[in-house]
């Protein structure tokens, strides 16, 4: 480990993944790298002004906050995914549900990453190295 890594903090070592979630269901993995995370980013896939809601310590997920004034659809396939993976969360979604796209945010290998992971198809270097290796 590096001085400058073992500087960093355990919430900055921890590595995270930023996926979105429409009301069909289709996640779409959006990067890994904190620094690609912009709010014009997070605007555009909700549509609109961003609202920010804590899971735990680690994982984040971004609402439209104006998702109830514009009609917007529920999006079932999230809000099952936020009440099986972190239950007390779905109290802060004004009818107990998400509405529009969804940005998460999670802990890499987390069992909602997992979920993502494999409805998006993304694979990280490690795993794709894996696979090469795997086939040989």
């Amino acid at each position: 480990m590096s001085i400058t890594e073992n500087n960093k903090t355990n919430t900055e070592r921890i590595q995270r993944n930023w996926y979105s979630i429409d009301t069909s269901g289709k996640v779409k993995h959006l990067t890994r790298k904190l620094e690609e995370v912009t709010l014009e980013l997070l605007q555009e896939e909700v549509g609109g002004n961003i609202q920010v809601l804590n899971l735990d310590y680690n994982n984040l997920l971004y609402l439209n906050e104006d998702g109830m004034n514009l009609n917007m659809e529920r999006n079932y396939p999230a809000t099952a995914l936020i009440r099986l993976t972190y239950p007390k969360a779905t109290q802060a979604f004004l009818d107990g549900y998400a509405l529009g796209t969804m940005v998460v945010c999670f802990e890499e290998y987390s069992s909602a990453d997992r979920w993502c992971r494999e409805q998006s198809g993304y694979k990280n270097n490690v795993e794709i190295l894996q696979g090469l290796i795997n086939k040989n």
